[in-house]
């Protein structure tokens, strides 16, 4: 089925398509996972294409729909800001060259690692967790675009690349079972408080619950498919 390019409900299933038969194919040249990753949740000014910020707030509004939490207005400047520090950082990246890449590496990283948090806020987790999944794809494309590219990196003379690979390795490893473990535990949660009170009709509560699971297993599912980037 076509996507239509002018709405942000088919952009949103559009980012998560894109994310798993782009960014979890066969990679074929280096900076092809991230490319993908950040045209899909950063889209560029192409005519009629909804802004980021439609994106998002598409996401946000169909999750927090069916369980009935809303954000703050203050939250949700706080989110857009940080998605876009994150953007900001990863293209900085992606602009470097091989003499520039490994500091500008580290310093992307060290402001993904500063924002991260902010999609986790307590008493939100579930409303924002297909917002944190997006931020943590692009943190993992990033990751995995670092792993390939940085033998390629100019080092000083007290860097070992050797180490440097194995550190940022690790990284990937140590984030994915952090994310995996917290996105399931929150889908968990999501699941319990879609059970209205009192209870709904067995045909309305299969319904409500068919609902959360369909729009939560596409709007998540990124981060079990992302299992193919540490093999």
């Amino acid at each position: 089925m076509a996507v239509n390019f002018t709405d942000p409900a088919d952009v949103v299933d559009a980012v998560a398509k894109i994310a798993i038969t782009q960014a979890l194919d066969h990679i074929p040249v280096v900076g092809g996972v991230l490319s993908a990753v950040v045209e899909a949740i950063w889209p560029d000014s192409t005519p009629n294409y909804p802004t980021a910020d439609e994106i998002f707030n598409e996401l946000k509004d169909r999750i927090a729909g069916m369980i009935g939490t809303a954000i703050s207005q203050n939250d949700v400047a706080v989110l857009q800001q940080s998605l876009s520090d994150i953007g900001n950082v990863i293209a900085d990246y992606q602009d470097a060259d091989n003499y520039e890449a490994l500091a500008q590496f580290i310093a992307t990283k060290t402001t993904i690692d500063g924002k991260l948090d902010d999609f986790k806020l307590k008493g939100q987790e579930v409303v924002l967790l297909p917002l944190y999944v997006q931020a943590i794809n692009a943190y993992f494309s990033f990751l995995r675009d670092g792993l390939i590219a940085c033998p390629n990196w100019v080092y000083p003379s007290n860097v070992n690349p050797q180490i440097k690979y194995n550190e940022i390795l690790k990284d990937l490893h140590t984030a994915f079972a952090s994310a995996q473990t917290y996105t399931q535990a929150t889908y968990a949660t999501g699941l319990k408080a879609v059970t209205p009170s009192p209870p709904l009709s067995g045909f309305d509560q299969f319904n409500k619950v068919n609902d959360y699971v369909r729009e939560m297993t596409l709007r998540t599912r990124l981060r079990r498919a992302l299992a193919v980037f540490l093999s």
